[in-house]
């Protein structure tokens, strides 16, 4: 069997983390939002999560993905399926260690960058750009078209532990490659 070339490959689960993301902004299509209650190190806590049209794999989103889409597609999470986001990898500070994670860059629904300022808690808010995503931009090909998302209850996550780890880098290929999904596309 072939050693993966990222650590959260050798510990295989249905969330995606940032070292899968292989240093680069990608373009996914929003397929559900949950929310889960999860075990952690303070015990059980309900966490928001998304599933993807491209990928098998779900995202614990943090409250400040969740305040940034919320600026950028509205304030009710129900509507926010079907949108595109792009994700990118990156660091935080998380209490005295600095800690790898996921944010998002921005969307191709959006009609230009757009600057907010994002609560931090008791620290001081700071400002964040989400960016407007261009044709040919974080694996972007087209036009920002809604999917249809009839979606009652959240897919049920697949496990499959004999499978390889997916290729996150091309998660979007298949979906922006031309009339694939042409059937399921909005104007």
């Amino acid at each position: 069997m072939k050693l993966p070339d990222n650590y959260s490959d050798l510990y295989p689960n249905r969330f995606l983390h940032a070292d899968q993301l292989k240093g680069r902004k990608v373009t996914v299509t929003i397929k559900a939002i949950e929310i889960e209650v999860l075990e952690g190190e303070k015990g059980k806590q309900s966490k928001v999560i998304m599933h993807f049209v491209e990928s098998p794999k779900q995202y614990v989103v943090p409250k400040t993905n969740g305040f940034c889409m919320k600026r950028m597609f509205g304030n009710n999470p129900n509507d926010w399926a079907g949108k595109l986001i792009t994700i990118f990898p990156t660091t935080t500070k998380f209490g005295r260690d600095t800690v790898d994670c996921i944010r998002i860059w921005g969307s191709p629904h959006l009609e230009s960058d757009m600057s907010i300022t994002v609560p931090a808690g008791r620290k001081k808010p700071y400002e964040m750009v989400m960016h407007k995503v261009r044709s040919g931009e974080c694996g972007f090909k087209g036009e920002a078209v809604l999917v249809k998302q009839e979606i009652e209850t959240p897919p049920e996550p697949i496990f499959e532990p004999e499978a390889e780890s997916i290729a996150i880098e091309s998660l979007a290929s298949d979906f922006f490659a031309g009339d694939a999904f042409e059937g399921d596309l909005v104007p």
